[in-house]
């Protein structure tokens, strides 16, 4: 025989409860009368009904209890409250609902969907800031490419119009195998970017990651797209912002092709450690004169990476430039770098002689070696190091300036007196109570 029901019937008064004051609670189970609870508004409970009603009609269309649950109750915000007269209220009607909503009939034991919860509202959104290794959204630096006028609106153009190349790739062998085939139709070999008859330049580089997860974005512009006049254009602004002076000579094209107005660039991301491509993106396209397009000059052969190692392992020992290339000439007589034993000039393109238009970009090796940021002024650099509250903050450098004049005036100047404990001593021991003459260098 099933169990007489706990709650009363709204039509026949019901002798197994007692008669209940208002406002009071009541809760069961299979087995009995449980001790009094407080009121709840959390119905996923255990020994509880669950009741969802149809959007059109206020009648139950799906139940599901537990094992010694309580029958099924119309829904409330306390479903423990029982009124104080003999019939049940009907139930409460429920919200309007949009035509397309959908209810679904729970499985036994199932819990009822539930709307979002007000604090989900307070969740501020994602930004929608470009990020450099992850796919989707990018940003391509079409300011770091020389391009005139016309060029940078028609590349503009693209990529307003979406009409660019953009595509992900995976791990999968069939997807890697596709990014191999689309950069050798461009000619580009990742493990081999020195090659010079690619016909490509590297405009810009950002390395991202660590260990074997190393990732390396790079953009490439074709050298038929390269304009002289823009990379000049680029040059003399640099120049005046730093307050030098501007070179009024035109330049002499060095790039191995005439500039023909092509538009082809590409973005490239790869992982160092496998080479494996994660995204290109730009305009794989050129236009009809690139395609048919020869050399008119001869590339510049870059120096060989031994040579610079030397070079400034002799500057960080305080040689001049003079000893320096008196020093190279030595070594390739001898053929001591590495890999010139076995150097075919006809196949390797690379040098081994020092030019002296090479003396400036070894400047600047040894100055990025100090931390030394060439692209800046020079009193930036010095509040750098001298701040203390910089992250480019040099203590050793700090406590050896007992005199410094910022140039804080487009006409002003720059002074620093620098004195290390080592001058000092040799000042105490040669200058004191006596005569110290200097061969006149820096002015002194």
């Amino acid at each position: 025989m099933p169990p007489p029901p706990l709650f009363p019937s709204p039509l026949l008064p019901s002798p197994l409860l007692p008669s209940l004051a208002p406002d009071t609670w009541l809760s069961a189970s299979a087995s009995g009368a449980l001790p009094p609870q407080p009121p709840s508004h959390n119905i996923n409970q255990q020994d509880s009904v669950l009741v969802c009603y149809a959007p059109s009609a206020a009648v139950p269309f799906a139940a599901a209890s537990f094992p010694g649950a309580l029958p099924p109750q119309p829904p409330s915000h306390s479903i423990n409250r029982i009124p104080s007269s003999s019939a049940m209220p009907p139930p409460p009607p429920l919200p309007s609902l949009a035509p397309d909503t959908q209810l679904s009939a729970l499985a036994p034991g199932a819990l009822p969907t539930q709307p979002p919860s007000p604090s989900t509202n307070r969740i501020p959104p994602a930004p929608h800031k470009p990020m450099m290794q992850r796919g989707g959204h990018v940003t391509v630096h079409i300011k770091m490419l020389h391009l005139d006028a016309t060029q940078t609106k028609q590349i503009q153009q693209h990529y307003d119009a979406a009409t660019n190349f953009h595509r992900l790739f995976s791990d999968e062998l069939h997807s890697q195998q596709e990014a191999s085939c689309m950069l050798q139709a461009q000619r580009l070999d990742l493990r081999n970017m020195d090659d010079l008859g690619n016909g490509w330049s590297k405009r810009w580089s950002k390395h991202h990651g660590k260990g074997l997860n190393v990732y390396t974005r790079m953009l490439l512009q074709c050298q038929c797209g390269t304009s002289t006049d823009a990379r000049k254009t680029k040059d003399d602004q640099q120049q005046m912002a730093k307050g030098l002076p501007i070179n009024e000579k035109l330049w002499l094209r060095k790039t191995p092709y005439d500039h023909t107005g092509c538009l082809a660039h590409l973005d490239i991301t790869y992982r160092m450690s496998d080479y494996h491509v994660r995204r290109i993106t730009g305009v794989l396209s050129h236009n009809d004169s690139c395609l048919v397009r020869k050399m008119m000059r001869l590339p510049a052969i870059p120096l060989h990476d031994h040579v610079w190692q030397v070079a400034l392992q002799q500057m960080m020992g305080g040689a001049s430039i003079t000893s320096i290339q008196a020093r190279n000439v030595e070594l390739c007589h001898a053929k001591m770098y590495s890999d010139q034993a076995t150097h075919d000039p006809r196949t390797m393109n690379v040098r081994y002689e020092i030019l002296p238009s090479d003396s400036c970009r070894l400047y600047r090796k040894y100055s990025r070696m100090h931390g030394i940021d060439v692209s800046e002024h020079p009193q930036y650099n010095l509040d750098n190091w001298l701040n203390p509250e910089s992250t480019a903050y040099k203590p050793e450098l700090a406590g050896a300036v007992f005199d410094y004049q910022a140039r804080v005036e487009k006409d002003g100047r720059l002074r620093i007196c620098i004195q290390t404990a080592e001058m000092k001593d040799a000042a105490w021991k040669y200058a004191h109570q006596g005569q110290l003459i200097l061969d006149g260098t820096f002015g002194i």
